[in-house]
């Protein structure tokens, strides 16, 4: 389970070799993580350990709840905490002015890509 006084990554994708892949690479790099695969478990889960979740890197198109969605309840319980949106379809259409989001990774993305933009956001 959950070790207290411990920072996680919430990683909130639709696809599951996603959240496994980034998932395996967050934890060789030592940083403990938690997985949703919808807007809505995503939300459940933050919004019963949003003390212990330092990071989350959030899909923007879902089942379920999409991105956006998730992004303001997200906000609503911790206005604070850093968001990396994720998606392969960002230029088609959504808005982000709005968002307040602290990074984007756009769809496909590496490991150097991930962990630059996580550097500095995530203090475990």
């Amino acid at each position: 389970m959950m070790q207290q006084n411990k920072k996680y990554i919430l990683v909130i994708d639709d696809e599951e070799t996603v959240r496994m892949a980034v998932g395996d690479v967050l934890e060789m790099f030592g940083i403990p993580v938690l997985t949703a695969e919808n807007g809505l478990e995503g939300f459940q889960l933050f919004k019963n350990h949003h003390e212990n979740i330092g990071l989350i890197i959030l899909d923007m198109q879902m089942p379920v709840m999409d991105g956006k969605e998730t992004l303001r309840w997200l906000r609503f319980i911790n206005p604070q905490v850093p968001i990396i949106l994720s998606s392969g379809y960002l230029g088609e259409g959504v808005d982000t002015r709005d968002l307040r989001v602290d990074g984007f990774l756009p769809k496909p993305y590496g490991i150097n890509d991930m962990m630059s933009k996580i550097n500095g956001m995530f203090v475990s």
